[in-house]
């Protein structure tokens, strides 16, 4: 990874109950968890949804990708990749 740079975490995910959610830990050299984000949750019903998550990594010298269910998911092609470009013009904006 290159320090400071956006890279895009993104798969597909089928749920045939509950939901399930595609993420990313940024880690430090000791291997902790410093910084976190995920994609939208897929819901049951749904079919094969694409998901993803652009996120900056910053000075972190590791990445994990995780996947989250509370039911019954499958995921596919999941990748970690640079961003060109990214899609958000405001990638910083946080939730209320």
């Amino acid at each position: 990874m290159q320090p400071g740079a956006d890279y895009r975490l993104a798969g597909w995910v089928r749920c045939s109950t509950g939901e399930a959610r595609l993420g990313i830990d940024l880690l430090d050299e000791q291997g902790r968890v410093i910084s976190r984000a995920s994609a939208p949750s897929a819901r049951a019903g749904q079919g094969w949804r694409y998901v993803a998550v652009e996120t900056n990594v910053a000075a972190a010298a590791f990445a994990r990708a995780w996947f989250r269910i509370k039911g019954r998911a499958d995921v596919d092609d999941v990748g970690l990749a640079p961003v060109a470009t990214a899609f958000m013009g405001n990638t910083g904006l946080e939730a209320d």
